[in-house]
């Protein structure tokens, strides 16, 4: 567990209690994906408007 993971020249065991898992590399390398594009729908107008522009990326836990 020890010297796995160094964050900013320290390591995170030691410092904070943190342990990498076999999974953990993989999980922080992927990205995340993006939030729901949004959506309108107007009594005035037929169908629905989405907006596809700009794309905003969802949080990661």
């Amino acid at each position: 567990m020890k010297d796995e993971l160094y964050i900013n020249g320290k390591d995170a065991y030691t410092t904070w209690g943190i342990s990498m898992d076999s999974t953990s590399l993989s999980f922080l390398m992927t990205p995340s994906a993006n939030k729901a594009y949004l959506e309108n729908e107007s009594r005035l107008e037929h169908g629905k408007r989405v907006t596809v522009t700009n794309p905003v990326m969802d949080t990661r836990d």
